[in-house]
């Protein structure tokens, strides 16, 4: 501690020698000590685009009004490869075509949909493929069948096709198989949801920044194109006429760069049909 200047009390005199007033300092015990740290909210930030060379555009999100500071993403979270596949004949099982990743550390998501009975649920009881240990991440399944999220993590390149068994046989389904650059080891945040009637809607809040948000659906009344809501893209829809199905994956056009943003997940149309919806956050590392 410096003591304050006495100059402007006595002034100066050349002719009077100087002499030094020593202070004596008590030390205050440490759990007396009060540190005052401020409190900074953030604000919303512009979307980064992604991924790859994605159109960016409005979004159904709510940005949080304050947050406290996440952790800065060292990556961003790319879309490497995609590979899908149909089921247009009953079946046991729904494979997906060959995909090749291009880097090794990359997360890999299997988007599932699958027919199913009236008087039972539907599920996927497990998921193979390239010797890998996949784990269940997201599923919806009220409205019979089932809308899932599988995932597995490479550390080195890969070319895999991956197999998703269904609890009851005989139904039709899709599969679209992704790998992610620059993603976490798993999914964050997960939502899903289902009705009788009402257009596709789920709810999500992200939980790292810099994230996108993923969805795969199951309408189990028509053969149906969808119109997914704003800021969102159809990734890939089956319009299955052949059980009067529809299945489908979607994605938000941009990144979100906050942690704590709610994301609206869905479709403005159909409106009157029965529906299941399974959303996750994939997030950078």
């Amino acid at each position: 501690m410096t003591p304050p200047s006495r100059a402007g009390q006595h002034g100066t005199d050349p002719a009077r020698p100087r002499r030094t007033r020593r202070l004596r300092i008590r030390r205050m015990p440490a759990a007396l000590i009060l540190i005052a740290v401020p409190v900074v909210a953030l604000s919303g930030a512009a979307c980064a685009n992604a991924p790859g060379p994605r159109q960016t555009g409005p979004t159904t999100v709510s940005w949080p009004a304050t947050s406290t500071p996440a952790r800065t993403p060292t990556t961003v979270v790319q879309l490497d490869r995609l590979a899908a596949a149909d089921q247009s004949t009953s079946g046991s099982r729904i494979t997906s075509p060959l995909l090749k990743t291009s880097t090794g550390d990359e997360l890999l998501l299997a988007f599932i949909s699958a027919d199913g009975p009236k008087g039972s649920t539907q599920r996927i009881t497990n998921v193979t493929g390239g010797g890998l240990s996949w784990s269940l991440a997201a599923r919806a399944n009220p409205a019979l069948g089932t809308a899932e999220v599988w995932q597995a993590y490479v550390t080195a390149r890969v070319t895999i096709r991956v197999t998703a068994a269904l609890l009851y046989s005989g139904y039709d389904g899709s599969i679209v198989l992704t790998s992610f650059t620059g993603a976490a080891r798993t999914t964050a945040a997960s939502a899903t949801g289902g009705a009788r009637t009402g257009p596709p809607s789920v709810t999500v809040t992200t939980t790292i920044p810099g994230s996108t948000v993923w969805a795969v659906g199951h309408d189990w009344d028509h053969a149906i194109h969808r119109t997914p809501n704003p800021g969102q893209a159809l990734i890939h829809e089956y319009v299955d006429n052949r059980v009067h199905d529809t299945f489908w994956v979607q994605d938000t056009e941009a990144t979100i760069p906050e942690a704590g943003t709610v994301v609206t997940m869905g479709d403005s149309h159909p409106t009157t049909d029965r529906w299941e919806l399974a959303v996750v956050e994939i997030s950078p590392t």
